[in-house]
């Protein structure tokens, strides 16, 4: 489902580039992916209802979360871009700035969408979420740029070959949330 929509998207994009709303689509099949792998991660039993859970919990809340992020990494990574090429003191400063951005987002990301699909953690409210994620990135910053940096090539492999593209994301959600949760559930046990 993940390669099909991703595919759709890519060549949305070749024929009408406007069309990268159409990556929108990937939301909820990512939320899907998340949530299975949430579960997973967890030991439980995994049905494809439960990809339909991810898909249809905060549906709304979750698009918005989703459009939002590649809303600020698309920006962050075309300030990168022009502040390289422009060059000069100023440039290269937004430039930086910029990747810092992008890279707290991500890592934000690989915490946060975990901890936001997580089976037993349905009922948080979103800013208690947001803020378990947040505690888990400062408690461990290496271990999720290891994880993020780890998502990042397996979804430059989708982008490029077709046929990762049926296996690689589902693997990429499960390494986040093997990482995730656990620390999330150790810092709300304290």
């Amino acid at each position: 489902m993940w390669a099909l929509v991703a595919g759709l998207t890519a060549l949305a994009r070749t024929v009408y580039p406007p069309a990268l709303v159409v990556g929108l689509l990937l939301v909820p099949v990512t939320c899907g992916l998340t949530r299975i792998a949430g579960r997973a991660a967890r030991g439980d039993a995994v049905r494809l209802r439960h990809f339909t859970d991810g898909v249809r919990h905060r549906f709304w809340l979750h698009l918005a979360l989703g459009a939002g992020q590649s809303l600020v990494l698309a920006a962050a990574s075309v300030n990168v871009a022009i502040g390289l090429a422009a060059g000069g003191g100023l440039p290269i400063l937004a430039a930086v700035v910029s990747g810092y951005v992008a890279l707290t987002t991500w890592l934000l990301a690989t915490a946060a969408w975990p901890v936001l699909l997580d089976p037993q953690r349905a009922g948080m409210p979103l800013r208690a979420a947001f803020r378990l994620a947040i505690a888990v990135v400062l408690r461990r910053p290496v271990g999720l740029v290891v994880i993020a940096s780890l998502e990042a090539v397996l979804i430059a492999v989708t982008v490029e070959t077709i046929v990762p593209a049926l296996f690689v994301p589902s693997y990429g959600a499960l390494l986040a949330a093997h990482y995730a949760l656990p620390v999330a559930d150790s810092l709300e046990v304290r």
